[in-house]
């Protein structure tokens, strides 16, 4: 991983990136994620049109957002433009940590969440508990690390673990159930922070990488209800194995 400190690095090893451990300040995981969700609220819905690539063919998904009921709905089309698949998915019924990361405004939820995936984030109540300054300290497991040009504030280990970008309270980085997912160039439309890029590898191995084309805030949403789905179909076997491959690896680990 190139130009990459990771956080189980030991203090010296962070120095040789430029990052000092001992004195930097890294906030408490709970405040990170706070800071984060807060920057989901306020917006009535979201489209989002992305590019999907990955090492043999190329997709298109068209997203929406609907703030209100918490539902993503989205259409894949073809080089050709031809519709191949649709989904609906509400949030908090079984998304990738990807999606609640990026839409999600309950910091007790996207906890819960990061809990469960063994991210050793701690709660405001749980570091209440602890006697002192000193054991609230060894409670939280946060580091520091850059990632390219990037500085990330780090919770977790190198096989589990959630990278926030430091100062601006966006993800940077995830990594969870083998894979690593990187959200990078991340802009706001209205307040709301959304990457153009989204990047899936497991360890070396390149997956895809999603470009966001357009996000646009607030819009209607006559063309969101008009795809006709429910939950999540079958994946049409008429479809490419590259086909397949790109829509079910992208609705699992990012939507």
């Amino acid at each position: 991983m190139r130009n990459l400190c990771t956080g189980t690095l030991a203090a010296l090893s962070l120095s040789l990136c430029g990052i000092s451990s001992a004195h930097a300040y890294i906030p408490p995981s709970s405040y990170q994620l706070s800071q984060l969700v807060k920057k989901h609220r306020g917006l009535k819905s979201l489209r989002v049109k992305t590019r999907i690539t990955g090492t043999k063919t190329q997709i298109r998904e068209i997203g929406y957002f609907n703030f209100g009921t918490k539902t993503w709905k989205a259409r894949f089309l073809d080089a050709s433009d031809k519709e191949i698949y649709a989904f609906e998915r509400k949030l908090g019924a079984n998304d990738s940590l990807a999606s609640l990361l990026l839409f999600d405004a309950n910091t007790t939820g996207l906890m819960n969440a990061l809990k469960n995936a063994g991210i050793p984030v701690v709660s405001d109540s749980e570091l209440a508990a602890l006697p002192g300054p000193v054991e609230r300290q060894a409670a939280e497991k946060g580091t520091i690390g850059r990632l390219d040009k990037k500085v990330g504030w780090i919770t977790g280990n190198s096989t589990q673990a959630l990278w926030v970008l430091k100062d601006e309270f966006v993800p940077l980085k995830l990594l969870n159930g083998g894979m690593e997912i990187r959200f990078e160039e991340t802009k706001s439309v209205s307040a709301f922070p959304y990457p153009r890029s989204i990047s899936l590898q497991r360890g070396s191995e390149f997956i895809l990488k999603g470009e966001a084309m357009e996000v646009m805030a607030n819009v209607d949403l006559s063309d969101m209800n008009a795809i006709q789905v429910h939950g999540l179909p079958a994946i049409p076997s008429s479809l490419s194995s590259e086909e397949r491959a790109l829509i079910e690896q992208w609705v699992q680990w990012i939507r």
